[in-house]
């Protein structure tokens, strides 16, 4: 209830030049959310943001969204207190990527940016996000067939060093049976 009557607050508290704003962030693919600086609490997220972090859950989840502690999001916690030291340093993160849990438990890959904006007249952060999981499982396997081929290369080239050997050796042998046969030919 708390959660409802803190929306319905911050919609009639908004101004034309933000609600254009929120029709502009509820249009695009991205999940973006707005975050106070003061309490670093989420003050706006658009529909993108509910999709991205509820997963396969259905139904509004605007409630269970903006009552859940972001910090439980992050399934490395030092990331998060990273992010924050290095937006208090910067003063903004252009990018930054790093694994996330949604509310239905499944873990997500996110590729996400920072950026400081007054909103109604207190210093704000908007955060983008953007499911990056994909590209991550890509990577991974690429980086497995690398390994897997440079295991290859490393015993393909075992395997004609070995033969190589074994072919000076033969060579050698040939050559010295080559030798012994003139020794014996008559002349």
């Amino acid at each position: 209830m708390e959660t409802r009557l803190r929306l319905r607050d911050r919609e009639q508290n908004t101004s034309p030049r933000e609600r254009e704003l929120f029709n502009i962030l509820d249009s695009v693919p991205f999940a973006f959310s707005i975050v106070s600086l003061e309490n670093r609490q989420r003050e706006y997220f658009n529909r993108s943001f509910v999709d991205l972090f509820g997963g396969s859950l259905a139904g509004d989840l605007t409630n269970d969204l903006m009552a859940a502690n972001i910090s439980d999001s992050y399934i490395d916690p030092e990331k998060r207190a990273w992010n924050w030291k290095t937006f208090e340093i910067h003063r903004r993160i252009d990018s930054t990527e790093e694994r996330r849990l949604r509310l239905d438990g499944s873990v997500w890959w996110s590729l996400s940016g920072w950026q400081p904006f007054t909103y109604q007249g207190r210093e704000a952060v908007l955060v983008w996000n953007f499911d990056i999981t994909d590209r991550k499982q890509a990577e991974d396997a690429l980086h497995t067939a690398m390994q897997k081929i440079d295991t290859a290369n490393r015993n393909l080239e075992d395997k004609i060093q070995a033969r190589t050997k074994d072919l000076k050796k033969a060579r050698d042998s040939a050559e010295t049976a080559n030798r012994s046969k003139s020794q014996f030919s008559p002349i």
